[in-house]
């Protein structure tokens, strides 16, 4: 009996990345999986991404927003529309990915399409390293709310097609089953961009859905580590403090996450880390922090 694939729709939010975008794009178009549908969401693009898209893809759905509301807000509206259009799976890339041919067919052979509800994703790998992983999966670190990432990932378990259940994967390359979006009411927009993705998979883990890593499944991130700039910093660590807001178990616990992040940010500025930490300047990095802890948030189930 041959495998009935379902329909999996590809979301796309993107903003000023013409070139990316067509790159990935066409790496979607090479993927051997037939049953698929693409819709971009432009989140108010100034650069020339429409005129871009349209020349080199003329068929493709497209969503064009009136101004910039942020990822969560562009990747909702995708969701939306792909559900709208009877979507079975959702797959979730950054516009600056690129997909192995097989990515997508290794993920749904890896489960059973019709009873799954939850998420799964791959082994992510720097694009200008293409063997060095950037992302697999990781568990929850209780006490920080942080990822612990999976050890002895070795090349023989790289090439497993099993899944590996975890609590915590990135949203591009997410695929999640329509039940889990329409459960969820997707990703909380609260965050206008930056720590979506655990939010969303520690909501799913809380109302019993799978997070899964499939380590065979392979795609490349172009990873712009050098933009350490003040917008970034204000943005990531906003996020920070709205997710432990969310996420911390008690009053405690929060008051405990507060005092680490303001002297975790306090140390990065001492001692910098290319990989992490504040990613900007200190006091951006102190007004993400303030913003986050006095921002009204509306809490989801």
């Amino acid at each position: 009996m041959d495998f009935i694939q379902p329909l999996v729709w590809i979301v796309i939010p993107t903003r000023n990345r013409s070139a990316d975008l067509i790159d990935c794009i066409n790496s979607v178009n090479k993927l051997t999986y037939n049953n698929k549908r693409i819709v971009v969401v432009d989140n108010h693009s100034d650069d020339d991404t429409i005129n871009q898209l349209y020349r080199n893809f003329p068929d493709i759905d497209l969503l064009v927003l009136e101004k910039n509301y942020g990822a969560s807000y562009a990747t909702n509206q995708g969701f939306t529309f792909a559900l709208k259009n009877n979507a079975d799976f959702v797959l979730r890339l950054d516009s600056d990915t690129i997909l192995d041919e097989n990515y997508l067919s290794i993920l749904v052979k890896s489960i059973r399409p019709n009873t799954f509800e939850g998420v799964l994703s791959g082994t992510i790998y720097y694009y200008d390293q293409p063997e060095k992983i950037w992302f697999t999966g990781g568990h929850l670190i209780n006490w920080n709310l942080n990822i612990k990432f999976l050890r002895n990932i070795n090349n023989q378990i790289l090439k497993e097609n099993d899944p590996i259940d975890v609590d915590l994967v990135p949203s591009t390359g997410m695929l999640i089953s329509n039940k889990t979006i329409e459960d969820l009411n997707g990703f909380d927009e609260d965050y206008l961009v930056y720590y979506e993705d655990f939010d969303f998979c520690l909501r799913a883990k809380k109302s019993g859905k799978k997070i899964l890593y499939v380590p065979a499944a392979k795609l490349w991130h172009k990873i712009y580590s050098n933009k350490k700039t003040s917008w970034t910093a204000i943005n990531w660590n906003k996020s920070k403090m709205i997710y432990y807001r969310k996420h911390a178990n008690n009053w405690f616990h929060l008051l405990i996450l507060i005092c680490y992040a303001f002297l975790y940010s306090i140390f990065r500025a001492i001692i910098p880390k290319e990989d992490r930490g504040n990613r900007g300047p200190l006091v951006p990095t102190l007004t993400g922090l303030l913003q986050g802890l006095l921002k009204n948030l509306n809490f989801r189930s």
